[in-house]
């Protein structure tokens, strides 16, 4: 199981993506801004961050400014509702492991950043790919 910190300003987003990090086997630690991000990482350190862009206060990229300082082999994804294919390739350059528009197809996306992760298979991406065979 990997841990995921998940920072987004909206309750409902953070609690739907929570629920599907969750349920494809992972533990998430849920941040509503920046800040609160930041005082996660100073007392513990997940495998993955996941922000959105667009937030009050400290936006995604400032975090992941933050982030890098703190822990440079941490990767960050980004998600954004509002994001532009320039803004993907500057994030990109500037660092981020991902930049992701939403809305997104969840199961799909989750398998993706499970692979280029390299977080194990969860039993139920390796039933689907085995074709119910869990181990």
């Amino acid at each position: 199981m990997s841990t995921i910190l998940l920072v987004d300003d909206d309750p409902d987003i953070l609690k739907l993506i929570s629920l599907r990090l969750t349920a494809a086997g992972h533990s998430v630690k849920g941040a509503d801004s920046g800040e609160k991000a930041l005082a996660v990482l100073a007392a513990s350190r997940p495998e993955l961050v996941i922000t959105d862009l667009k937030m009050g206060g400290m936006d995604g990229l400032t975090l992941f400014d933050e982030i890098r300082k703190q822990a440079p082999t941490l990767p960050v994804i980004i998600l954004t509702a509002h994001g532009t294919i320039p803004d993907a390739v500057a994030a990109t350059r500037r660092g981020v492991f991902g930049f992701q528009s939403k809305p997104f197809d969840g199961k799909h996306l989750l398998d993706r950043w499970n692979r280029r992760c390299g977080f194990p298979e969860s039993a139920r991406v390796r039933a689907r790919r085995t074709g119910g065979a869990t181990s």
